[in-house]
């Protein structure tokens, strides 16, 4: 008997996190809605995760896969890969996401055709934020367009759906950029600005909400921020490599931000606080070159 294809499909990358990914992955299989299957694609170098998921792998709708590869985004390939569904959902470990959230996103697919991406709410506990800092997404400015990425807006594979379909049109995430991969981030602008660069259309879904409880404090909180800055500039440096002129523009609207913000504290403060950020936009712009670019499907290789 030919088992019948799932509507949605749940890919988690985890790495090294067994406690968190399990009530991840507990909220998960808690949502009510449409039939979906949850893929955790495991990149650790120990069994914990795998012991941590045991008690929940009676449920035929977990499937768990370990990985030798490194980095999210080639993670969330072999997850994409792997899967039956429909829709494709994204989370990460250390999120917790609502009881409605899978049907929420479903029913945004519906009232919207056009939509070749959904962009969740990422919200960050209040109690947390004022110990720390966590990235975050309020999934308010409507459509996605270049014009709102000019003006920083991130949306966050922490919180993101997509039709299958648009994983075969756009090309899979691009597996130097990201966490754990060689360029460190990048991987959300970068498969946005390819899904815009083929004439598709990004919505915002702030009705589909995952809670982020990924806390950074201190020297911890200023290294992330390095870091998806130095992806940044790295994502946005390939585009401009291909003679993309939004990839240039959105290189040089950074660099200006950031730039800027450590001239306006130097003239507060005497002190140019926020430089590291604009000096990781370009060491991830000139890392970057050690990659050579495909052009036909605008994905970074390795020399």
């Amino acid at each position: 008997m030919v088992e019948p294809a799932q509507k949605v499909s749940v890919t988690v990358p985890t790495r090294g996190r067994a406690e968190h990914v399990r009530e991840c992955v507990a909220s998960i299989l808690a949502c009510s809605g449409p039939p979906f299957e949850v893929i955790v694609v495991d990149q650790s170098d120990d069994s914990l995760t795998e012991e941590a998921l045991a008690p929940l792998l009676s449920d035929k709708r977990l499937r768990y896969l370990r990985s030798e590869t490194r980095g999210v985004c080639a993670a969330r390939n072999q997850g994409i890969a792997a899967s039956r569904g429909e829709i494709l959902a994204c989370t990460d470990d250390d999120c917790r996401v609502s009881p409605d959230w899978l049907e929420r996103f479903c029913v945004a697919f519906e009232r919207r055709p056009e939509a070749a991406v959904l962009c969740g709410r990422v919200a960050v506990p209040e109690e947390l934020t004022r110990n720390g800092y966590a990235v975050s997404y309020p999934a308010e400015i409507g459509e996605l367009t270049i014009a709102s990425m000019r003006h920083g807006s991130f949306p966050l594979t922490a919180n993101l759906a997509l039709r299958r379909e648009t994983v075969i049109r756009v090309g899979p995430f691009d597996e130097a950029l990201g966490a754990g991969g060689p360029l460190r981030s990048g991987g959300e602008p970068d498969f946005l600005l390819r899904v815009l660069r083929c004439g598709l259309r990004i919505f915002d879904a702030p009705e589909a909400q995952v809670v982020h409880l990924g806390i950074r404090t201190g020297r911890a909180r200023d290294k992330l921020m390095r870091k998806y800055v130095f992806g940044t500039g790295a994502a946005m440096a390939k585009h401009a490599r291909l003679g993309d002129p939004w990839g240039v523009q959105l290189l040089g609207v950074y660099l200006r931000f950031f730039s800027g913000e450590a001239l306006r504290n130097l003239r507060r403060t005497g002190w140019p606080r926020g430089i590291e950020n604009a000096a990781s936009l370009i060491a991830g712009a000139v890392f970057s070159l050690r990659f050579r670019v495909d052009a036909q499907s605008r994905l970074y290789r390795r020399r």
